[in-house]
C-alpha cells in the first residue's frame, strides 16, 4: 500500500511459524562471523549452544534471532541477513521432490496468512512444481533501493525516509 504496488497473492508467517517452518525443514545452515556469533552466545533464547564464527546448522528460534540481529552491522545488514534465510530456505525446497513439497505444503499452510484460497495456492503449486528445478530465486533488491532514502531522525528514532516514486518503479519492474 506504502508504494502503490498491487500483490496478487502474499504468504505472512509470524515469528513462532517461522521458527516452526525452519524446524520442519530440519533447521537451515548459516555461517557467522565473529560478531554473530558473540550475539547469538548473548541474545538467542533457549540456546542449547555456544557460538563462535563458523558455520552452523540453525534450529527455527537461532534462525530468527540471527535474521532479527539488529545491532551487528547495522538495518541493510538485518535486511541481508533475512534475505539469507529466505534463499536457504528455498534452497532447501528447491532440492525437494515434488511428494516431499507437498507434504510440507501440508505442514506449512496452517502457520501462515495468506490472501490466496488453498485452491489457488494448489494450482500455483501444481503449475510451479515441474519447472522447480529451473526456478531462481532473486535476492539483489531490497527496499528502500540504494540511493534512493536519507537517514532521518524522527522522534529521536533513526528512519530511512524513502523516495517513493523510485522505489515504486523498481518494485513494478520486479513483479513482472
Amino acid at each position: 500500500e506504502t508504494f502503490g504496488v498491487k500483490l496478487h497473492g502474499t504468504f505472512e508467517v509470524d515469528f513462532e511459524g517461522f521458527e516452526d517452518v525452519i524446524d520442519l525443514l530440519g533447521g537451515v545452515e548459516v555461517t557467522f562471523d565473529k560478531s554473530e556469533a558473540n550475539y547469538m552466545n548473548k541474545y538467542t533464547e533457549k540456546a542449547t549452544r555456544t557460538f563462535v564464527a563458523g558455520t552452523y546448522n540453525l534450529a527455527g528460534n537461532e534462525a530468527l534471532a540471527y535474521a532479527r540481529m539488529r545491532y551487528v552491522g547495522g538495518d541493510t545488514t538485518r535486511t541481508l541477513r533475512q534475505r539469507i534465510i529466505l534463499g536457504k530456505i528455498f534452497d532447501k525446497c528447491h532440492d525437494m521432490s515434488p511428494m516431499q513439497l507437498y507434504k510440507l505444503m501440508e505442514k506449512m499452510l496452517p502457520l501462515v496468512t495468506t490472501n490466496l484460497t488453498n485452491g489457488q495456492i494448489m494450482s500455483y503449486a501444481a503449475q510451479l512444481l515441474p519447472m522447480l528445478s529451473s526456478l531462481k530465486m532473486e535476492t539483489n533488491s531490497r527496499v528502500p533501493m540504494e540511493g534512493s532514502y536519507q537517514m532521518c531522525m524522527i522522534n529521536n528514532m533513526s528512519v530511512l525516509v524513502a523516495d517513493l516514486d523510485a522505489n515504486r518503479k523498481m518494485l513494478e519492474e520486479l513483479m513482472q
